[in-house]
């Protein structure tokens, strides 16, 4: 289960396994929630080995980036984290994912997919949607 939090040109919308970013397009975002394991537990770096995450256009259904690998140790965080992105709860989010501007140049909806690896080889998957929007319909 995930909870989950866009920040930086959007805002929190999220479900049992999913989450949802509005953002305007060319800019910087960041992804942001609480993961867990299949067991329950909060993920930390020594529990994941490796990330993949993936975006796609609903509309074309082309991946870009496709498969792209994260550094575990730049995205997981071994506690929970609160700072002023974070307005969910008092509890905190454990992954981080900072966007850049170059991913997502065209106003369109996409699918994002993190595609976690535990230590132990099991693999589960989070994903959400991005709405991103061009700067002058978000005015």
């Amino acid at each position: 289960m995930t909870q989950a939090v866009s920040t930086i040109g959007g805002y929190f919308s999220a479900g049992a396994d999913d989450f949802h970013v509005e953002a305007i397009a060319k800019t910087d975002f960041s992804v942001m929630f609480r993961a867990r394991n299949a067991d329950g537990s909060l993920i930390e770096q020594s529990s994941i080995s490796a990330i993949l995450w993936s975006a796609r256009s609903r509309r074309t259904l082309s991946l870009s980036p496709s498969g792209t690998s994260l550094t575990v140790s730049a995205v997981v965080f071994n506690t929970l984290q609160r700072d002023e992105r974070w307005t969910i709860d008092g509890e905190g989010y454990n992954f981080r994912h900072d966007i850049g501007d170059e991913y997502f140049t065209v106003p369109r909806l996409y699918e994002i997919i993190y595609k976690f690896t535990e230590s132990g080889g099991a693999v589960f998957r989070i994903k959400g949607t991005a709405n991103i929007t061009d700067q002058f319909a978000a005015a």
